[in-house]
């Protein structure tokens, strides 16, 4: 079981899910969200949007903690060697 890590914040949050690899909406959301506020990440980061890496990149650089959701699940399930779920095929 992995390490949980409890965090406590006594300023207001942004939470953001499902970015799909969209850098570019990313993007504008961040613009939104002033300087300096923690952005917590609801998972499902990556898969289907064409911009992944530029995703992460840009979590990373905001100081962005976060959940895994299931399509990082997924992902780490195939990198084992299992399968692919064909419900993770639809959409």
């Amino acid at each position: 079981m992995p390490d949980l890590h409890a965090h406590r914040y006594d300023t207001p949050v942004a939470v953001i899910g499902d970015i799909h690899g969209r850098s570019d909406l990313l993007d504008r959301l961040l613009t939104k969200i002033p300087a300096g506020r923690p952005v917590l990440v609801a998972g499902d980061v990556g898969d289907r949007g064409p911009d992944t890496a530029g995703v992460i990149a840009r979590l990373i650089g905001r100081g962005a903690v976060g959940v895994r959701g299931t399509h990082e699940e997924w992902l780490l399930e195939w990198l084992g060697g299992d399968s692919i779920d064909p419900f993770a095929l639809t959409g």
